[in-house]
């Protein structure tokens, strides 16, 4: 039995209700904790623009040329937007309201990630955001970061869940944000909490241009240039065409004249097949385990394909008993969401680095192990491995009905270009350098958070 005290400005301000369910959830005490707060306080409204743009008719594109990329709230916070859909420039008479620019808060209205708040980072600038975004621009310069600090943490966002409204599709609209009530400590306070906060942004803006420079390094230093989404589609479909099938496979997209284009483009560069660069019986997904809930802050996170490729993962959170050793990845290995389906904008045959934080992260066993025989190799097979070239190439080897998986051999048959040590040590430092950069972002924004939730329930728990 969970037994707490509860003041009684608390039993009070819920109309003194007597149910102990209302009062014993974390989550409704930081909204309390928020109400209470004694100190000097703003409505958002108050401090910021709050705007919705209006409900369109999409119209999606395949060429990058002729379109931008369009983001949805499950897309948002996304360390990588290749593969995000394209909406057409003829739409472009929309693109004001729709662009996202940094410095802009986004929240989302919508859907089952209801509720988040991001701070738009220089490297997302031009992209086009859905009208499922509210956006927050706030009316200072020097409130951003703060603003933006609250909007993220756990008492704001399940403060504005209160206000959710819908029958089957949940969703808040903008008066819902400008009415939240914000704290307002003194001004350098404020300050210290948002210049942490925003320098987390500009972090993971520099960390995604250095691995960009990667694999465009990678490319040039063999003499190739890494695919484009344009040059992929612009060839059309593969309605029909011959090919030497064999006893692996019959099926046609294994076959795909594109990809073994692709294929042999790298083989003509200087290349080696990924299973001679990687440790021995490695190339394969991690073992399953028990998964025993607990509480956040016990266990250990558990990191699915969905949250694989997030800055800020929400890992759901199990006990560390009976899970093997060998489940845990080391730092420098790459991970690939191994199951899934075609989807373009789906995680499945994406790439993810484990860096020095998330090596104490749990990765699902859904997940591929691409672990370096030398570690001087893990930032250029990481490199190349999330390029637009290597991605093809990996779908084409998929095995399945409706969920695909990775054929084994077909994984080690994949062509790696090798360069000269001189390159493979600049990108590997390129690499370790972007990742030690988000997982100092990562540390600075949960910094931030955490002084966040302090200000709130220390003021109204004093």
């Amino acid at each position: 039995m969970l037994v707490r005290t509860v003041k009684l400005k608390r039993l009070v301000r819920r109309s003194r209700r007597l149910n102990a369910n209302s009062f014993l959830s974390a989550e409704q005490e930081l909204v309390d904790a928020l109400a209470m707060y004694p100190e000097k306080t703003k409505r958002i409204g108050d401090v910021a623009t709050v705007t919705k743009p209006d409900i369109f008719r999409r119209i999606y594109v395949k060429d990058p040329m002729k379109g931008l990329p369009y983001v949805s709230p499950a897309d948002m916070d996304r360390t990588d937007y290749s593969g995000c859909r394209l909406i057409s420039n003829s739409q472009s008479s929309r693109f004001g309201e729709l662009r996202l620019t940094p410095g802009l808060i986004v929240i989302t209205r919508s859907g089952m990630n209801l509720g988040w708040a991001m701070l738009i980072r220089g490297d997302q600038d031009g992209v086009i955001g859905t009208e499922d975004m509210i956006r927050v621009a706030s009316r200072e310069s020097e409130d951003v970061g703060y603003l933006a600090a609250f909007l993220a943490s756990a008492p704001a966002y399940h403060s504005v869940r209160q206000d959710i409204s819908g029958g089957s599709v949940k969703h808040i609209e903008p008066h819902d944000v400008e009415r939240l009530v914000v704290p307002w400590p003194r001004k350098d306070l404020r300050n210290r909490i948002g210049g942490v906060y925003a320098r987390a942004a500009e972090l993971r803006a520099e960390s995604t241009e250095l691995i960009n420079r990667a694999t465009d390094f990678l490319f040039s230093s063999v003499g190739l240039t890494d695919l484009t989404e344009g040059g992929w589609f612009g060839d059309g479909r593969e309605l029909g065409f011959s090919g030497n099938v064999g006893q692996r496979s019959l099926r046609a997209w294994n076959h795909s004249q594109k990809a073994e284009r692709i294929r042999a483009e790298l083989q003509g560069c200087g290349s080696k097949p990924l299973g001679q660069l990687v440790k021995e019986d490695t190339l394969r997904k991690g073992p399953g385990f028990k998964r025993i809930p607990v509480n956040p802050g016990n266990g250990v996170h558990l990191i699915g394909q969905r949250q694989l490729l997030r800055f800020r993962p929400r890992p759901k959170h199990i006990a560390r008993r009976g899970i093997p050793e060998s489940a845990f990845c080391h730092p420098g290995t790459t991970l690939i969401a191994a199951r899934g389906t075609f989807g373009e904008a789906e995680t499945f045959g994406r790439a993810q680095l484990v860096s020095q934080l998330t090596c104490d992260w749990l990765f699902s066993n859904d997940i591929l192990r691409v672990v370096p025989e030398e570690a001087i190799h893990s930032g250029w097979l990481f490199a190349f491995m999330r390029s637009r070239s290597a991605f093809r190439l990996i779908r084409s080897v998929a095995t399945g009905s409706k969920q695909q998986d990775l054929h084994p051999k077909g994984m080690a048959e994949i062509p790696v270009p090798i360069g000269g040590k001189k390159e493979i040590s600049h990108v590997n430092d390129l690499v370790q350098k972007a990742f030690q950069l988000r997982d100092e972002a990562y540390q600075s924004e949960s910094q931030a958070l955490d002084r966040m939730v302090r200000v709130i329930t220390e003021a109204s728990h004093g």
